[in-house]
């Protein structure tokens, strides 16, 4: 009761600074670096007393170390919920749409283990092969993640130390290196051909050729904190994140939602996606809300894939 009221109250002096916006230029050291990036502050940014961010640099340090928007998908495994699924597979030119799914679920976890069981489910085109499994590499990872029918007992909700160092097979490393791009954002991936550090935002390199900024957004009918990095009028090419955006409860600064979009040209593959999250808060834990994916990927002696995909979860 008294963390909903003071939620309230602080809510209440953002909205008091209405319109009194204002733009300045703010230098921040990069953690643990010698570099300065200069941060645009449109509105007035308040730092609660008490709380680990008290400046803009602290949340740049807990942008760099943060792992509960990746946890937050994790999470979806150990808890009871019903989805909403959406995927479309699109012609090469991403003209028509060639295979499809619609579907219903629920989630189940209980005594330690957790399965899903498919409500409904409506198919068109050549959606699945002849043996039952998605028939393109896209959909085959929205399955593993999103739509897994396996059931699992006994794995522990703990994020490992060396989950940004993909480990196994060959196509199990590709399989993390692609979950890591696209559920720990702006984070230095180990492994990835021809990027090196390129997806590592805040590396000091790499934060040269962004221009960061903070305001204050209305974010899903309440007030939020944006963050958002963009490139630098000419740097597009050096970058992998064109478009990356972090909303942020200005109350304890837990992440609300992320926008983030991803292209990069390496001539033996090249990618252009958009992904967009909203998270919320329930059984204690960060969980994800809704994802949209719109993207296409083309890999050297694989076809190109243009594929969208959607889910709602409702917990």
């Amino acid at each position: 009761m008294k963390k909903a009221l003071n939620r309230t109250l602080w809510t209440i002096l953002l909205l008091l600074q209405g319109a009194a916006a204002f733009s300045q230029v703010e230098k921040v050291l990069l953690p643990g670096d010698s570099v300065y990036v200069d941060v645009a502050t449109l509105d007035t940014i308040y730092f609660r007393p008490g709380q680990g961010v008290q400046s803009v640099a602290d949340l740049i340090a807990l942008l760099q170390r943060d792992t509960t928007f990746y946890k937050s998908f994790r999470n979806l495994r150990f808890v009871t919920y019903n989805a909403e699924h959406q995927v479309k597979v699109y012609d090469k030119k991403g003209q028509s749409v060639v295979a499809s799914m619609e579907a219903e679920s629920k989630h189940i976890y209980r005594d330690r283990c957790y399965w899903m069981n498919v409500l409904e489910e409506n198919i068109s085109g050549r959606y699945y092969d002849k043996k039952g499994h998605p028939d393109y590499y896209t959909t085959a990872l929205y399955h593993d993640i999103f739509y897994n029918k396996e059931k699992v007992c006994g794995e522990e909700n703990v994020l490992s130390r060396d989950y940004l160092q993909p480990s196994g097979t060959a196509m199990e490393k590709h399989k993390a290196q692609l979950k890591l791009m696209m559920f720990s954002p702006g984070t230095r991936i180990r492994g990835i051909p021809f990027i090196g550090n390129k997806a590592s935002i805040f590396d000091p390199d790499i934060a040269r050729d962004y221009d960061f900024s903070m305001r204050v957004e209305e974010k899903n009918g309440v007030q939020a904190y944006l963050f958002e990095a963009v490139p630098k009028p000419g740097k597009e090419g050096n970058v992998v994140y064109r478009v990356f955006k972090t909303w942020f409860d200005p109350y304890d600064f837990h992440i609300l939602a992320r926008d983030y979009h991803l292209k990069y040209n390496a001539r033996v593959y090249d990618f252009d996606v958009k992904i967009r999250v909203e998270l919320t808060e329930k059984h204690d834990m960060l969980l994800v809300r809704t994802i949209y994916f719109n993207g296409n990927w083309r890999v050297i002696g694989q076809g190109r894939e243009r594929v969208m995909f959607s889910s709602r979860f409702y917990h």
